[in-house]
């Protein structure tokens, strides 16, 4: 009869089975080897790869550790077929040569990475050399930079002192100019100063003599007469001189100085001769038209330093004591002088009153003023005490030919 076997019987057996048993050794033996081999990957890229400074450069490492330990993973998954099919010491040595194959693989797969990291190691020596020398270069910087700061100072007070020592010069050159001007000018001033005296003592002389002629008015006039043709009348009287009179005008014709008192008696004797008689116990015969003489000649055709050029206007002043003169040397300067009659001396010389030829020349109607005007266009006032320009009128087109006086405007 056969025996049934009874089923309960192999499980039994099989919970009896030892734990060290071919699969189980098989399989903790494919964990260990599954860890030892991510631990060699990991060691692997820890040690031949040290992760970069750069963010960007870890998480480049890091994807690359992942993608080295996963590769791993699946090669120690590619033994586990061979699991029962050879003991824990062949499956051991399969696994084995399966991790030594993978780690070329590794070392292939970080050769860029490698490349990179021997490229930073060798950059760091230069780098390094090149900031200790940036560093020896500032720091040498520093010393030139302090060692040359007294120079620097001393430019720079050299350079304060040539401007000091420049406009210092350029006031004692302006100073220089000033005195020269002002030498120069000692001799006009001194000058004008005698002409002042000049003309002051004229003018007492004048003042004098109107005195006198007031004085004279008033005196009583003994004896009238007039000429044979009636067109002069000649007066005497409490005084010493004898006087013309235009007979129609009235105006004054001359008068006749030589008597030392009252001429009590006067009579033509024809109409060119008038004779007076006097309390100075004489008789004197005057030519009651004297011809024309020759007192002086101003100036000289062989002396040009006295008159420039020719003479183009003259003018006399209120009372005739005073003569103005006008010329210049074409293109080149028109020249003012005044003389005095009584004596021929100059009183005023205005060597370049003009840029060119004057023209026409008038003494203003109080005598102490010059208008001018000429070929360089314009019209020039002076004042004759100080021989100053006092105004220059411009506006004409051409030749300035002729100048007067308004009386009684001031110009």
């Amino acid at each position: 009869v056969a025996r049934r076997k009874n089923p309960f019987t192999k499980v039994r057996s099989r919970r009896r089975r030892n734990p060290g048993s071919h699969g189980e050794i098989t399989k903790t033996l494919l964990q260990a080897v599954a860890v030892a081999g991510g631990a060699i990957v990991t060691t692997f890229a820890c040690n031949m790869i040290p992760l970069p400074a750069s963010p960007l450069m870890n998480a480049a490492a890091k994807s690359a550790i992942g993608a080295a330990i996963g590769f791993a993973a699946n090669q120690i998954s590619a033994l586990k077929p061979y699991a029962g099919s050879i003991g824990a010491g062949g499956i051991s040595l399969g696994i084995i040569d399966g991790v030594r194959n993978f780690v070329p693989q590794v070392r292939t797969l970080y050769a860029p990475q490698i490349q990179v990291q021997q490229m930073q190691q060798a950059m760091q020596p230069p780098t390094q050399a090149a900031a200790d020398a940036a560093a020896k270069a500032n720091a040498a910087a520093q010393k030139v930079t302090t060692a040359q700061k007294p120079y620097n100072d001393a430019v720079v007070a050299l350079k304060a002192g040539e401007a000091t020592q420049k406009l210092l010069s350029q006031q004692q050159m302006l100073a220089a100019k000033e005195l020269k001007e002002a030498t120069d000018l000692v001799p006009v001033r001194k000058e004008a100063v005698t002409r002042a005296e000049t003309l002051l003592a004229e003018a007492k002389a004048a003042v004098e003599a109107a005195n006198k002629r007031l004085g004279e008015s008033d005196l009583p006039i003994r004896s009238i007469a007039f000429s044979p043709d009636g067109s002069v009348l000649a007066t005497s009287g409490d005084f010493t001189s004898v006087h013309t009179w235009d007979a129609q005008t009235g105006s004054a014709i001359g008068s006749f100085e030589g008597h030392s008192a009252s001429v009590k008696s006067i009579a033509f004797i024809d109409q060119k001769t008038l004779v007076s008689a006097s309390d100075d116990q004489s008789v004197r015969v005057w030519d009651a038209n004297p011809g024309w003489i020759l007192e002086r000649k101003i100036g000289n055709f062989d002396d040009p330093n006295l008159i420039a050029h020719r003479v183009t206007s003259i003018d006399f002043n209120a009372d005739s004591s005073q003569l103005l003169i006008a010329s210049g040397i074409p293109s080149r300067r028109g020249e003012l002088q005044v003389f005095n009659v009584f004596d021929g001396s100059r009183v005023l010389y205005l060597p370049q009153a003009h840029d060119d030829v004057i023209y026409s020349a008038k003494f203003s109607p109080d005598g102490k003023r010059i208008a001018s005007g000429g070929a360089d266009k314009y019209l020039r006032t002076f004042d004759i005490a100080t021989s100053q320009q006092l105004r220059r009128f411009e506006g004409h087109t051409s030749y300035v030919l002729g100048v007067a006086w308004k009386r009684h405007v001031r110009s």
